[in-house]
C-alpha cells in the first residue's frame, strides 16, 4: 500500500455531552419512507439524565440489550433477521439517520431523587404527547409513508406537556421536512 487508507473522521460536538432532560426524535430515511422514533432521558430507576451522544451509543448497540430500540426499530420495519448482522449492516449503510435532541430541563448531578422524578415525568408526558400526535399523522397518512417505532405511552400526558410539546414537534417538522 503506497498511502495510508482514508480515516473515518468522527468529529464529536461538546453540546452531544450535554446531560439534561432531552426528548427526542430519531429520523430514519428509507428510500420513500420515513421510519420515526420518540425518545427522553431521565432515567426511572438511577438519578440520572444522560446526554444525547450516550443516548444513541446506547440505540446502537447490535447485542441483546434494553437500549436499543433503533436497532430492533430497523429489523423490524425492515424485516431483518436478528441474527442477520451481515444484512443490518447493509441496511445501516443505505439510510438516513438523524437526531433531533430538545432538552427540556437541567439535569443536577448533585440534585435530589425527588426533583429527578418530577422532571423525569415532566419530560415523559412531553415524550407521550409526541407519540400520540406521530401516531395520529400516521394514521392520516394513506401512504404508509410514515412508520413510528413507539408502540406504546407510558404516561398520559397533561396540557402543559402539549403546549412544550406542540412547540417542539413543529420545530422538528421544519427541520425534517423542509
Amino acid at each position: 500500500m503506497k498511502n495510508a487508507p482514508t480515516p473515518v473522521v468522527i468529529e464529536l460536538q461538546q453540546e452531544w455531552f450535554r446531560h439534561a432532560y432531552y426528548v427526542y426524535f430519531v429520523t430514519i430515511l428509507d428510500q420513500d419512507r420515513r421510519l420515526v422514533y420518540v425518545g427522553m432521558t431521565g432515567d426511572r430507576k438511577h438519578t440520572m439524565a444522560r446526554s444525547p451522544f450516550y443516548r444513541m451509543a446506547g440505540h446502537f448497540n447490535q447485542l441483546t440489550s434494553t437500549e436499543n430500540q433503533i436497532i430492533k426499530g430497523i429489523r423490524k420495519h425492515c424485516a431483518i433477521a436478528v441474527g442477520d448482522q451481515a444484512g443490518l449492516v447493509a441496511k445501516l449503510k443505505e439510510l438516513k439517520i438523524t437526531y433531533h435532541a430538545y432538552p427540556l430541563y437541567e439535569f443536577e448531578f448533585n440534585g435530589s431523587a425527588e426533583d429527578h422524578q418530577k422532571q423525569r415525568q415532566k419530560t415523559e408526558q412531553v415524550e407521550s404527547w409526541l407519540m400520540i400526535q406521530l401516531w395520529a399523522e400516521r394514521d392520516r397518512d394513506h401512504t404508509g409513508s410514515l412508520k413510528v417505532f413507539n408502540e406504546k405511552i407510558s404516561m398520559k400526558p397533561e396540557a402543559e406537556a402539549g403546549r412544550l410539546g406542540a412547540l417542539i414537534l413543529e420545530d422538528w417538522k421544519t427541520k425534517t421536512l423542509g
